[in-house]
This record gives structure tokens, sequence and C-alpha cells, in this order.
């Protein structure tokens, strides 16, 4: 005989299934003491660590501290910006000291480039030049931060422009892409 409500959860029967808990109107327990049976799980094991997993967890460690001491370690701009006691928030009111910014187009020589670089000055006002040339050139400029685009006029190797002050290296990029740009902005 079936049953019109489940045994299971007590809802009521309208076809071989019960809407609310799945179970099959054939499938109801006989006895009241099967209903609603509290879940179990089992005990959790700790698994064995193995020599392999030790020297995974070690590299892992190294790699995370290594990575670490990158990205916390003193950059040559952050040495220089340091030595000339730069300090950010002085920065914009003492127009009187601008910086003078070396612009290297460097890659595989020969290759045609276009490109532009903006400089802004302290009170806000910028310039910009428009250059065509063919690797290497540099070019000066003098400002509080300076902007470039550069790109392959070709689908030559490598192009890639960097920025200096006073002979340190600020940034650099590099496109290998053909017909790729390169853009800086710093400070």
């Amino acid at each position: 005989m079936a049953a019109t409500y489940c045994q299971n959860c007590g809802s009521r029967l309208t076809g071989p299934f019960c809407a609310q808990c799945g179970t099959t109107s054939s499938n109801q327990p006989e006895k009241a003491s099967e209903y609603r049976s509290p879940i179990t799980f089992p005990e959790p094991s700790t698994p064995e660590v193995s020599n392999g997993s030790k020297i995974i967890w070690g590299v892992s460690f190294f790699g995370l501290m290594a990575i670490a001491w990158l990205f916390f370690s003193e950059t040559d701009a952050d040495r220089y910006y340091r030595e000339q006691g730069y300090n950010p928030s002085s920065a914009v009111s003492d127009p009187s000291k601008p910086k003078s910014f070396k612009i290297s187009v460097s890659g595989t020589p020969g290759i045609p480039f276009q490109g532009s670089y903006m400089t802004t000055q302290s009170n806000g006002q910028s310039s910009s030049k428009t250059v065509d040339g063919v690797i290497p050139p540099s070019f000066n400029a003098s400002g509080w931060m300076v902007s470039t685009a550069f790109r392959k006029k070709d689908s030559g190797r490598e192009l890639s422009v960097s920025i200096q002050v006073e002979g340190i290296t600020l940034n650099t990029e590099t496109t290998t892409v053909p017909y790729g740009i390169v853009s800086i902005v710093t400070q």
C-alpha cells in the first residue's frame, strides 16, 4: 500500500517521490527508528607528512620571503630621492628646483619609432614634444614630472624607453610586440 504522507519528513506525497526530501514512496523505512537519524561524520585523520611536502613548504616559504624582499627593498630611484632630501609635500611648493630628465630610446638598432613626451611643472603648466627617429636617440626634459609614449613604426624586435635623473634610472619599459607601444610616467 502506498503511503499518502512521507514517513521521513511528513510531507504529503503526490507521486512516487517526496517533493521535500526526495525519498521514494517505495523506499519508505519500515521502522520509526530509521526516520531522521542523526548524520554522523567520521573523525578527521591527520595525514602523514612526507619529506617531499616538507620541501615544498620550505620552498614556498623562502619564495614568499624573496618576493617580500624584492617588494620592500630600496630601488635606485628611492635611494636618489632619499639622498636628495626629496619630500613630496614640499616638491610642489618649491618651483625653484625642477628636475632634469633624460629620456633614452634603445632596443634593436635602426628600428624607426614615433613618440612624444610631456613635462609638467610644479605650477601645473605642461609642455609636450612629438619626436620621430631611429633607435638609439635620447632627449632631455626639465620639470617635476615627465610622461612618455613611444611606438615602433614597424615589426622590429625590441623598443625600450628609460627615464633617468642625474644618471639614475627611475623607470624602464620594453616591448617586443610588432608596432608595440611603451608608456612611462614618473615624478
